[in-house]
């Protein structure tokens, strides 16, 4: 009901894309409609450089969809105990990876993609280690990762792209700053004897960075409750775009009459009248 609504073949993009050359004359000829990051095989076909646990670009490949991923760990010793090639990512290690990876989702507003999936190897693949299912050693801890990164999954930047927040998997390109722009919009109801408390707030929330957002990252839009605060706010966001101009503050223009009809049909407390919400 909520998934694709016919057949989606998706090309699988990983050592194999290197090893047979008619991979990629398939996804020319062929109407393969996205492909998938296949996490470890990435790391052993030389389309990553610096990322290890998850994907964090798109790959220079024909295909317009490509779907990212993350891989738990590769770890053939239990059917090869001589294989000297493992790769072992702790729950810690793949939720910073998985976080990196989401940062970087959001940071690429190029990255446009109706209905997004992302891969993860694996969900059991014991015998090589890649292992999402709770075990005796770390018991839920590889998806409560997982969902800690799902639930917080970051907004998409509003500027060009950035490197996200320090995090060590996620040294891609060199250490650049972040974006600085508008991530967070605040709509405030306020009235004159607010003013101090106000401006209080506008400084204090402009001068906070966000994980995707070095400064300047609100929006305020100041709501006025009363007529008679009309000109003492405006006075305010006046004098803030001469002393702060870099503040992004804006108040909604309500005509005057707006107030004098909202107090004559606004409920009086006490008279049971509550249901007669006024349409203005």
């Amino acid at each position: 009901e909520a998934g694709f609504p016919d057949l989606h073949v998706v090309n699988t993009l990983g050592n194999f894309y290197r090893d047979d050359p008619q991979t990629e004359e398939m996804l020319y000829d062929v109407e393969t409609e996205a492909s998938f990051h296949f996490w470890p095989q990435l790391i052993g076909s030389d389309f990553f450089t610096n990322a290890n646990t998850a994907s964090v670009e798109n790959m220079k490949i024909p295909s317009l969809v490509q779907y990212w991923g993350a891989f738990t760990g590769f770890d053939r010793r239990p059917r090869d105990p001589d294989d000297k090639y493992w790769m072992v990512r702790g729950p810690t290690t793949f939720g910073a990876g998985v976080e990196c990876s989401f940062q970087h989702m959001g940071l690429d507003n190029a990255r446009v993609i109706d209905k997004n999936l992302f891969f993860v190897t694996a969900w059991n693949e014991w015998n090589e280690q890649a292992v999402l299912e709770p075990d005796e050693r770390f018991r839920f801890a590889y998806l409560i990762a997982l969902h800690k990164n799902l639930i917080n999954m970051p907004m998409r930047a509003l500027e060009d792209r950035r490197t996200p927040r320090d995090n060590p998997l996620c040294e891609i390109g060199g250490d650049r700053p972040k974006t600085a722009g508008t991530h967070v919009v605040l709509v405030i109801r306020a009235y004159d004897k607010q003013i101090n408390q106000l401006k209080s707030l506008i400084y204090s929330v402009s001068a906070m960075s966000t994980p995707t957002c070095e400064s300047n990252c609100a929006r305020f839009i100041i709501v006025p409750t009363e007529e008679k605060s009309v000109s003492a706010l405006r006075e305010l966001i006046d004098s803030l775009d001469v002393s702060h101009s870099h503040l992004k503050v804006e108040m909604i223009d309500i005509p005057p009459k707006f107030f004098s009809e909202a107090e004559h049909r606004a409920p009086r407390c006490g008279s049971g009248n509550y249901n007669e919400v006024p349409d203005l």
